[in-house]
């Protein structure tokens, strides 16, 4: 969407804890060499808890990296650096996320050198997301019917 300064920002209602792919976006980046650069991204939130997870090429079976997201009261700021292994040639970068909580994304920012960037209020950093407790996992070889759990539609079991 655009954005009331200039350019343009991405709003991203929110991701989905059991299936954080389908709310996932990505972006492809060309490096001259391998290197490590550092990521900042330029975000607004308007709730606690939000998070914004990071998988390239170089995560591997790892999982992704948490991006340390924090409550911004809705003003524009800069996540704390992380340190992002790039290859020579292209990289692509799968944001995900699984809280719920919408989040506006102004830019991504790379830096050949670790940034200072201010750290946020103790009482505005995130905590750790617990698992919803609104579901009953199965095992894969039954279904959620065969298991007298009818309520649920068959996607979410």
């Amino acid at each position: 969407m655009w954005s009331f300064e200039e350019g343009q920002q991405l709003l991203h209602e929110g991701g989905d804890y059991a299936h954080p792919e389908t709310s996932s976006f990505g972006y492809s980046i060309e490096a001259e060499e391998a290197t490590t650069m550092y990521l900042t991204v330029n975000v607004s939130t308007w709730h606690m808890n939000t998070d914004l997870l990071l998988e390239t090429n170089t995560t591997g079976d790892s999982g992704p990296v948490n991006v340390p997201v924090y409550f911004t009261v809705g003003f524009w700021n800069q996540t704390q650096p992380i340190a992002v292994s790039l290859l020579k040639g292209t990289n692509v970068f799968k944001f995900s996320r699984s809280t719920p909580a919408g989040i506006a994304i102004k830019e991504f920012l790379l830096y050949t050198n670790k940034p200072v960037v201010p750290p946020p209020n103790k009482n505005h950093t995130t905590k750790p997301v617990p698992p919803p407790e609104d579901y009953i996992e199965v095992p894969a070889s039954t279904t959620c019917i065969k298991q007298g759990i009818t309520e649920v539609a068959e996607p979410f079991c």
